[in-house]
């Protein structure tokens, strides 16, 4: 019984590094899969992509939404 628990342990392990098949997904088509599937409403992956994949800076995001410290 421990052998096979850690047979699939080792498999889980080994399934979780690898790399994704390609293509993977460009970014904005992953935050538009997001929105599509419910992960996500419109305005957080507009504030995601814009924050981490373009060039507005949380502090600039904040700002925009009234949001301070």
């Amino acid at each position: 019984m421990a052998v096979e628990l850690a047979e699939q342990t080792h498999r889980d392990h080994q399934r979780l590094l690898a790399v994704p098949p390609y293509p993977w997904g460009h970014p904005d088509r992953v935050l538009a899969q997001a929105v599509t599937e419910g992960v996500l409403c419109a305005e957080d992956a507009a504030l995601v992509g814009d924050t981490r994949l373009g060039l507005l800076s949380v502090a600039d995001a904040a700002a925009a939404l009234g949001i301070d410290r």
